[in-house]
């Protein structure tokens, strides 16, 4: 009894109450081992996904430092493949993301429009002579990645009417591009959107966005992915300059060590 802290039982009662507390401090440290194990568990899996982000950025800032692509990584080592084994520039297979960027007095609905634009600024541009050489390619070779790239179609043909308020609006295009126009075109039929400052308005409206990412298409789907911040710069992929892409990627890396100390410090004062 005192060696569990417990008073010496003066009777059988005194006792079973010694039992009782003592099988509750049983439970309590056993519930409370588990407690660490689970907090030493869960900050290990954090410190390797911040080891994990710390590779990924380097890797995206050495590749971004050779040229000014916003692209990520992996889908500029793919149209890199490519081009060397057909023998062309990589500037004659843009993708629509080097091309268009929000202007810059637009700069509060950049993370927003990034959210929305950013499956057709991944999609590589393939014109019609070179798209049997570069869906030959594609299909004959494993790309360790996903790949989409478009055969522009329709040149000339009447530009959609959008709004002064709508993504399309908010985008500039680079205009000493070949495709500058298609791109132009295409973006304004894929994103009438209004960017809408209210709710209110968001509500009224049959394709609409928030500055906060929430989209509607079709006046009936609604769609919010919050599974990154929408001002992480390190997801964006818009634009022919990567200055400043580059510099946020940098202030991140330098921020990652204090990071992992922090969960060293958590798993030092588990084991303790």
């Amino acid at each position: 009894a005192e060696a569990a802290d417990l008073p010496v039982p003066a009777d059988q009662h005194a006792f079973t109450r010694n039992e009782r507390d003592a099988a509750l401090r049983l439970d309590q440290a056993e519930n409370q081992r588990a407690l660490l194990r689970a907090k030493d568990v869960e900050t290990r899996i954090l410190r390797e996904k911040t080891e994990d982000e710390a590779r990924t950025i380097s890797s995206e800032i050495e590749a971004l430092d050779k040229r000014k692509s916003n692209i990520h990584v992996e889908q500029l080592q793919i149209r890199q493949r490519l081009c060397s084994a057909i023998c062309l520039p990589e500037s004659e297979l843009p993708f629509a993301g080097e091309l268009m960027q929000v202007h810059a007095d637009e700069k509060q609905w950049e993370g927003a429009i990034e959210r929305v634009v950013r499956g057709f600024a991944l999609s590589m541009i393939v014109s019609d002579d070179r798209y049997q050489a570069v869906s030959k390619w594609v299909d004959q070779n494993h790309l360790r990645g996903k790949l989409v790239y478009l055969r522009p179609r329709n040149f000339g043909a009447r530009r959609p009417v959008c709004g002064p308020r709508s993504i399309a609006r908010k985008l500039e295009y680079k205009r000493d591009a070949d495709l500058s126009e298609w791109i132009e075109d295409e973006a304004t039929r894929r994103f009438p959107h209004v960017c809408c400052d209210t709710i209110e308005e968001f509500r009224r409206e049959k394709e609409a966005l928030t500055r906060l990412g929430q989209v509607k298409n079709g006046g009936y789907q609604h769609t919010k992915d919050d599974r990154r911040q929408v001002d992480d710069r390190s997801n964006w992929v818009l634009g022919w300059a990567n200055h400043e892409k580059l510099a946020w990627l940098r202030e991140r890396l330098a921020s990652i060590p204090a990071i992992g100390d922090r969960h060293a410090q958590a798993i030092a004062q588990v084991e303790d």
